[in-house]
């Protein structure tokens, strides 16, 4: 035997009373089956919060993986911010338009088209073509077609599309007016 069961061994010497020491202070330690109670949820709430840590961790050490709290240039990934658009003034533009009339009406205005900086050459060595292009598209327009709101928007319309069918593969943003008469 060991030298603590030596120890609660009773004066008599009856090994018997030995093990009903053992189970006394087994007893003494784990306490009412309450105490027993307690104690399993204890280990249940502890073991939940460590689970939940662990995920937790284990989230964190994905994304620093991941590269998710390294700074951006590390990664490699740069944004290219394109510079903000321009807006080029087309020269004036004065056209007779389709009539019966001995006179015909006339509509003369000057566009600002908005395109990127880079796109500015492009359009500058288009601008012959852009030119016969609105100018065959107005001839074949009446008065009553541009006149109004209406025939406005119709106008822009049409020269934008005129002015992004030269210009491909660059793309064109608004087209405005910045002076328009009909006569």
């Amino acid at each position: 035997m060991a030298e603590s069961d030596q120890e609660k061994i009773p004066e008599d010497g009856d090994p018997q009373d030995v093990s009903d020491a053992a189970e006394v202070s087994t007893e003494e330690q784990n306490g009412s089956p309450l105490k027993k109670v307690l104690t399993l949820v204890k280990a249940r709430k502890y073991a939940v919060l460590g689970g939940i840590g662990g995920v937790a961790a284990l989230g964190l050490l994905i994304a620093f993986l991941l590269g998710v709290f390294s700074p951006h240039e590390e990664n490699g990934v740069q944004l290219d911010i394109p510079a903000p658009p321009i807006l080029y003034e087309m020269p004036r533009i004065s056209v007779d338009l389709k009539s019966n009339l001995l006179i015909a009406p006339m509509i003369s205005f000057v566009l600002l088209v908005e395109i990127s900086p880079e796109s500015k050459p492009k359009l500058e060595a288009q601008m012959p073509r852009i030119l016969d292009a609105i100018n065959k598209y107005l001839r074949t327009q009446t008065r009553v077609d541009l006149s109004g709101a209406a025939g406005s928007e119709h106008l822009r319309h049409d020269l934008k599309a005129i002015i992004t069918n030269a210009m491909k593969p660059d793309i064109i943003g608004e087209v405005l007016f910045k002076k328009i008469l009909i006569r």
